[in-house]
């Protein structure tokens, strides 16, 4: 029963998220997480993530990557602020921020969001314009409620920032780049076609400039007509060569499904599985890093919105990786487990098979609501009170037009 409470949440979880349309945010983080090896997120109450690119915040760690403080840098438009917030810096600038706006015509202002660890369990944040803080923006957070997530692609020790799969592989990809534009190059100057005319040929220009196809022009063309040939097709081949290893091997980086399994006709799911494994192997660090500095921070903030009881009770946890998807493990399991026992026969099956409690974990492993699918042994008692009433109802009616059958015999009788 606890386990359908807790699938349960784990579905409201999900239609939360896609209701929030939050893979959409995630998506850019993520991106941007590839690219530049980090982002920070905000949870927006009630709503999505703000993604930060790293051109956009500062950010400083401990020793094991705890945030220590950050900063982030937004510029707004003066009249989008909040009418609080201007009656707030006219008090404290006067007219001096609208004049200088007016003169420079930019009507933008930076609005800087700090966020600093006072203790080991809580941060403080606010936000500031122009040396002033904000009414209202000062608040204190503990460390499982902090909205703001800095998140790594890959971590390095004693280092602020991490690094991304871009610059793991930034030499593949600079080679490629350079590798691509002298095949351009030579594609460009090969396609080019040139004529020329030998000196004192009896042909004359504007006739063949003004030639148009069919047309018949008077002189020897096949001896004072030259066309220029670069004849550099053989030499494009070697570039051509190394760019398809370039791809190759930035296709496996980059976890494209064609560089990853072998194009022939008998490849096996084996093949497939074997490959999956291997990349799970070289991203075991990556998974491990945005699970416990992303996936289980957002789904956090997700449930203290949704239902913050749960979080009383059970600590969410991410379990990353092919060998860690429980639910399709447990699934197989229940499979293989009914086929051993039907080897023995169906009446081993009725005897020690427990079949509600069969159908409830088939159904938890399909992350499906087994209370609305599978009967409740309440459910199976009163639909069976209900046809043994029926049946008791059907023989009374049976006995009572039998004795009225008879009684009508024994009147005809008399």
């Amino acid at each position: 029963q606890l386990d359908s409470e807790l699938a349960k949440i784990e579905r409201n979880v999900i239609e939360y998220i896609n209701q929030k349309a939050i893979r959409v945010s995630v998506f850019e983080a993520i991106k941007l997480l590839i690219i530049t090896g980090n982002v920070m997120i905000y949870k927006i109450p009630k709503g999505s993530f703000k993604i930060f690119s790293p051109y956009q915040y500062v950010v400083q760690r401990d020793y094991v990557g705890n945030m220590l403080t950050s900063c982030i840098k937004e510029r707004m438009s003066y009249k989008a602020l909040p009418t609080k917030v201007q009656e707030q810096l006219a008090k404290e600038h006067g007219d001096t921020l609208k004049h200088e706006q007016k003169e420079t015509e930019v009507e933008q202002v930076d609005v800087y969001t700090f966020i600093v660890r006072e203790s080991l369990d809580k941060y403080r944040v606010w936000q500031e314009i122009d040396g002033v803080i904000i009414v209202g923006t000062e608040k204190t957070y503990s460390e499982d409620k902090l909205p703001y997530i800095t998140l790594r692609w890959s971590t390095v020790n004693n280092e602020d920032y991490g690094r991304g799969i871009v610059s793991q592989y930034i030499g593949d990809l600079r080679s490629l780049e350079g590798l691509t534009q002298t095949i351009v190059e030579g594609a460009g100057i090969a396609a080019m076609t040139i004529f020329g005319l030998k000196p004192g040929s009896t042909l004359q220009l504007e006739d063949l400039n003004n030639a148009s196809s069919g047309e018949f022009v008077l002189g020897d063309l096949e001896r004072e007509v030259s066309t220029l040939q670069v004849n550099k097709g053989a030499d494009l081949q070697v570039p051509l060569q190394l760019i398809q290893q370039l791809e190759q091997r930035l296709a496996r980086a980059f976890l494209m499904l064609s560089g990853q399994v072998r194009d022939s006709e008998r490849t096996t799911a084996v093949e497939v599985r074997a490959t999956a494994a291997e990349l799970e192997t070289t991203l075991g660090g990556v998974f491990s890093v945005l699970a416990s500095e992303f996936q289980t921070p957002m789904i956090r903030l997700i449930l203290q919105e949704m239902n913050p009881e749960v979080l009383k009770f059970t600590t969410p946890s991410i379990t990353t990786g092919i060998s860690a998807i429980s639910r399709e493990r447990d699934y197989g399991n229940l499979n293989t487990m009914l086929q051993s026992i039907a080897q023995l026969g169906p009446d081993v099956i009725a005897q020690y098979l427990n079949i509600p409690a069969y159908l409830t974990q088939i159904a938890t492993a399909l992350g499906m609501d087994p209370t609305a699918i599978v009967k409740s042994p309440e459910q199976i008692q009163q639909e069976q009170q209900q046809a043994m009433q029926q049946q008791q109802s059907m023989m009374q009616q049976e006995q009572q037009g039998q004795m009225q059958l008879a009684q009508t015999k024994q009147q005809g009788g008399q």
